[in-house]
């Protein structure tokens, strides 16, 4: 319903409509519309036009008045209509009203984008010779490999109790639950100088979600054994991951200010889907890690040819990326994924606020990118892109389920 305020004041007439003078001019407009329509065929002198400039006038009024009464319609089903009814005491009348008004109220939907599904090419493009005739293979293939998942309520309530209790943290108590309980270990400590994602956004999420494409496989058998509900929480974490590679690869205005790792990213793409071919998911998953290793290597050393090539991005080839790998592998099965969970709902809301505000707008006429809606917990909750660290103090966790009790 907030983002249906938004998206009213933003885009249409509603916060001049729906006000005592804005009802009482409709109120107006409609009856001297009407009031027009039948005196015309009784005081115009038919015989000083030609029929067809009163047919084209008789259209347009009565066009006019289908439209006034359609918005007249209309009416009842605005957040803004219902509301004031609320504050007028009309109760009952509202919850009548919305038997009868659609209840979906946005998409409900994320993409995803898997850079192990891209760099193994488990999509063959139909057409690809004449697309690539044509220039627009590479483009499009992108648009090819993102796919679009329901947001499913778990993943909803798992985002928005991270940000509840984070909240609670801030004050130095948990919220939520009093029966469910599970902490972070105390002893869990990520913090990669170089890797910072307030610092480096768009690299970060290169870096993490090719960690998660690789040890969601590698972990698979052992994620299995831990129960359904580890299972299930560390495809909820694939799923943000996948979401925020997609804005990465695809809408890098999203995430980034001027989308300067976006000619990096393709380069580091190209060069990677070149290492293969595989024949399986499972032998892609294991040999990931490898192909990022031999390609970081191969750019670094001025083998392959990376365009938009920099010092700095040569810092992060060979030494960060590589020690990230390695500090990941170092850890227990229950500890990475604890540091994984931990900072893709941090990179999230980070990722939520720091998008511009005209991009939120934008999307609203959309019915709302799910980074849009997480941005507006952030504004409920009172949060601004600063509590968002790339090394997070381990959250006291209340949940309806227990996604990180291992």
């Amino acid at each position: 319903m907030a983002l249906g305020f938004m998206y009213d004041f933003l885009f249409t007439k509603a916060p001049l409509i729906y006000t005592h003078c804005g009802l009482g001019l409709q109120a107006v407009t409609f009856s001297l519309t009407s009031f027009v329509l039948v005196l015309f065929p009784i005081v115009i002198h038919k015989d000083k036009y030609s029929t067809t400039d009163l047919t084209i006038t008789f259209v347009l009024l009565v066009g006019d008045i289908i439209l006034e009464i359609y918005s007249a319609f209309l009416l009842p089903s605005s957040d803004q209509f219902l509301v004031w009814l609320i504050t007028c005491g009309k109760v009952s009348v509202v919850n009548t009203l919305e038997s009868f008004l659609p209840q979906k109220r946005w998409s409900n939907i994320m993409s995803q984008f898997s850079l192990l599904s891209f760099i193994i090419k488990e999509k063959s493009m139909p057409c690809h010779n004449i697309l690539n005739l044509l220039s627009i293979d590479k483009s499009l293939e992108k648009q090819y490999y993102a796919a679009d998942i329901a947001i499913t309520k778990e993943l909803k309530t798992l985002v928005f109790h991270y940000l509840k209790n984070k909240v609670g943290a801030r004050h130095g108590v948990g919220a939520g639950s009093e029966n469910i309980q599970t902490t972070a270990p105390s002893h869990m400590s990520f913090h990669i100088s170089d890797l910072d994602f307030t610092k480096e956004f768009e690299k970060s999420i290169f870096a993490w979600h090719a960690a998660i494409d690789i040890w969601y496989g590698l972990d698979g058998e052992n994620i299995k054994r831990q129960g359904p509900a580890v299972k299930f929480h560390c495809e909820l974490i694939c799923q943000i991951s996948r979401y925020m590679f997609y804005l990465l690869v695809l809408h890098p205005d999203v995430v980034s200010d001027a989308g300067m790792n976006q000619i990096k990213l393709q380069s580091i793409l190209s060069v990677a889907r070149g290492q293969g071919p595989f024949t399986t998911r499972t032998e892609a998953h294991t040999a990931l890690k490898e192909i990022l290793d031999d390609t970081i290597s191969k750019m670094a050393s001025g083998k392959l040819n990376l365009v938009g090539y920099n010092e700095d991005f040569n810092n992060f080839l060979k030494h960060s990326l590589p020690d990230f790998f390695e500090k990941l592998k170092a850890q227990t099965l229950e500890d990475r994924w604890n540091i994984i969970s931990l900072t893709w709902l941090e990179m999230l809301p980070y990722a939520a606020c720091k998008c511009k505000g005209n991009h939120h707008a934008q999307q609203l006429k959309h019915v709302g990118e799910f980074l849009t809606h997480v941005w507006l917990l952030t504004v409920l909750f009172g949060f601004s892109h600063d509590e968002f660290i790339s090394d997070p103090p381990a959250p006291v966790f209340n949940s309806v389920i227990p996604l990180l009790n291992w």
